[in-house]
């Protein structure tokens, strides 16, 4: 019994001391799938900003398109407007009752050497198309009376407002009619476009933030977490030395206000995109897991605990059995032996006395012939 209770505690330690490697290698395993799963998810967010950034980019190109071609024709309109009227240059009140009119902010009569000399504007007169790089970029119609032009939105020269102009030749080709818009719709869009708003708008799920940094500095541009505004993406934080690699997706763990994050970045032309995930978030089901896991080797425990003890039980007892059956029997064969002995030594003083009876009848016929040869 004592050999088998040994052999049993020694089963019994390693069986323990697997349970423990498994439930250790669980929740380690459960730890890199987190650490996976919370990577995955981040490069989907980060995707899904990138998405959103070429979306917006196209919509607002899309939009400067269209205002573009409105624009120009509304400069064509003021410039068929004066035709019909037969009055090229006006007072400045008159042209700003046209401009009213068209729903423009700026009217601008440019003469063929491109300088302003009549229009809504008398504190622009005397520009003219080297007086900047804004004003400059009309130059080709100097050269081309067919040519009409429009211009992204810029600051203008003479205040630095940002504002759109688009320019024709009247029919005569004695002038160049230039109108000039603040662009508010697209002022609006590109505002609500833009990579910054983009990043603080994104929906994102319970412990996970979007970062947007300068590729240069690593200064925080715009995040989804205003306490974190200040972060900056050291040296050290980076996956490899210098300057990211544009289009590539760096992995790794930072610490950020003092919790420690796992994140997911990638170069976006002038910014550094970062998504990070919490990791206590991310390991949430982890306690779970590990909680399942220990109870699930507990109970296997006590079943092979409870399965063990009943066999060497069963083996117990028939050693028991089989021990006081062998007493039994070992008694039996004594008490048998004892038994024989006896009827031996009983058959032995039987024969002795037997012997001893027959002695003295044979004496008398020995004491004659002993006489008789002496005689």
């Amino acid at each position: 019994m004592s050999k088998n209770r040994n052999r049993t505690r020694r089963i019994y330690g390693i069986i323990l001391t697997s349970f423990i490697i498994i439930w250790i290698g669980s929740v380690s395993l459960q730890m890199l799938s987190n650490r996976h799963n919370a990577w995955i998810a981040s490069e989907m967010i980060l995707q899904q900003l990138e998405d959103v950034i070429e979306e917006n980019k196209e919509s607002y190109q899309t939009l400067l398109e269209t205002l573009k071609e409105e624009y120009t024709l509304r400069a064509e309109t003021v410039a068929n407007l004066l035709e019909m009227e037969g009055r090229l240059y006006q007072t400045t009140e008159e042209y700003r009752k046209i401009a009213k009119q068209l729903r423009v902010d700026e009217i601008h009569i440019i003469n063929t050497g491109g300088c302003i000399v009549a229009g809504t504007n008398p504190e622009y007169f005397g520009y003219s198309f080297s007086s900047g790089e804004q004003m400059g970029y009309f130059k080709p119609m100097l050269t081309d009376k067919t040519l009409s032009m429009c211009q992204d939105m810029v600051p203008n020269t003479a205040e630095g407002k940002m504002m759109m102009y688009a320019i024709v030749w009247n029919s005569s080709g004695t002038a160049m009619i230039q109108i000039g818009i603040t662009p508010s719709r697209l002022l609006a869009k590109m505002n609500s476009a833009s990579v910054e708003n983009l990043v603080r708008q994104m929906p994102i799920t319970s412990g996970m933030n979007i970062f947007l940094l300068n590729a240069t500095t690593g200064k925080m541009l715009a995040t989804t977490r205003q306490d974190v505004l200040l972060y900056e993406l050291q040296d050290s934080d980076r996956l490899e030395e210098g300057n990211l690699q544009e289009g590539k997706r760096y992995r790794t763990s930072v610490k950020i206000s003092d919790r420690q994050q796992y994140l997911v970045y990638e170069k976006y032309g002038e910014y550094n995109l970062a998504v990070s995930y919490d990791i206590l978030e991310a390991n949430q089901n982890l306690i779970y897991v590990a909680a399942t896991m220990f109870l699930v080797l507990v109970l296997s425990f006590l079943i092979i605990f409870y399965i063990t003890e009943r066999s060497i039980a069963a083996i117990d007892k028939n050693e028991e059995e089989l021990k006081q059956a062998k007493e039994a029997a070992e008694e039996r064969l004594q008490s048998e032996r004892e038994h024989a002995d006896s009827l031996a030594q009983a058959e032995f003083e039987r024969a002795a006395a037997g012997s001893a009876e027959e002695q003295p009848a044979d004496e008398p016929a020995a004491a004659g012939n002993d006489e008789g040869f002496f005689d």
